[in-house]
């Protein structure tokens, strides 16, 4: 008889971050799951075709492999905690503190399905910074067998509240596939000019139930998301030097000038000139005398 294959859990340690001298930490992704805990502040998390406000008490998680991004742009005083961990399969004679502590039942749950945003989760904020505190203040913390146990509690925490959040009918969780699966084809789409009709075929319904669907789902009606999303585009192309604005409106599927134009302006509030020009300043500032990264690491 094979041994039953079980869940390891491995992580990393607990870090805090401050965004008043850089306001966002660009678009990435990883390898691994990221939690993170608001302290206090605001801001957004921006994660592969969603978009979460971000207040105290707020936990959210970035998973592994898909882009994200943090931002605290207009009040600039967003800080928070976050840890990194991983899960890996090993065979039961390899049983240890991380399967003791976390229930294969409970990693299973999470990888199978999880949420990324949750409010009011302020009471684990105390093991974030008992852990933090721990982490900056003992160069040896990793071998105390404490810290290893309090962060497992921790992620534990983290995977249960996840979990247990994302219970959905069958309706509801048929919905968000959907949902997802209309924003992929948006996504996929952006660097042409496309009409709702043609959107609706590749999703497999009609334009009538595409867009019916679409009103149940979001405040937004079909055409301002793509709209949204095309713009969002563009000012990740904003950040590329050497990429002139007049070809970023081509490359996000909007072939007037003009109109990219009107429509950068109206979702901004600036002009895709100013919006590069504001970003190129904030990158010189947060590199200018030091290598520090885009992100600010605090250390008390």
């Amino acid at each position: 008889m094979h041994d039953q294959p079980i869940h390891h859990v491995s992580h990393g340690p607990v870090r805090r971050v401050s965004f008043d001298t850089v306001a966002r930490n660009r678009i990435h992704r990883h390898s691994y799951f990221e939690p993170c805990i608001v302290i206090s502040g605001a801001g957004d998390f921006e994660h592969g075709a969603e978009r979460y406000a971000l207040g105290p008490g707020d936990l959210f998680l970035a998973d592994p492999g898909v882009y994200h991004e943090i931002r605290s742009l207009k009040s600039r005083d967003l800080k928070l905690y976050f840890v990194s961990f991983q899960i890996a399969i090993r065979r039961s004679k390899d049983r240890d503190r991380s399967a003791a502590l976390t229930p294969q039942s409970l990693i299973t749950s999470f990888l199978a399905r999880h949420r990324t945003h949750l409010t009011n989760q302020s009471d684990v904020i105390p093991l974030f910074e008992y852990l933090y505190e721990i982490a900056t203040g003992d160069d040896a913390f990793e071998q105390s067998a404490n810290y290893r146990d309090a962060s497992l509690l921790l992620i534990r925490h983290v995977m249960s509240a996840l979990t247990s959040s994302a219970s959905l009918s069958a309706g509801d969780y048929s919905d968000r596939q959907q949902k997802s699966r209309v924003q992929r084809a948006i996504e996929a789409r952006l660097h042409e000019s496309f009409r709702i009709e043609e959107l609706a075929r590749a999703c497999g319904m009609s334009e009538r139930t595409l867009r019916r669907r679409w009103r149940s789902w979001s405040s937004r009606s079909l055409s301002d998301e793509i709209n949204h999303r095309r713009i969002e585009r563009a000012c990740q192309l904003l950040m590329l030097p050497d990429l002139a604005i007049g070809e970023i409106g081509y490359q996000v599927g909007v072939s007037s000038p003009a109109r990219f134009s009107r429509l950068f302006r109206d979702l901004k509030g600036l002009s895709a000139r100013e919006y590069r020009q504001q970003v190129m300043r904030e990158t010189a500032h947060a590199m200018s005398g030091s290598n520090q990264r885009m992100t600010e690491y605090l250390d008390d």
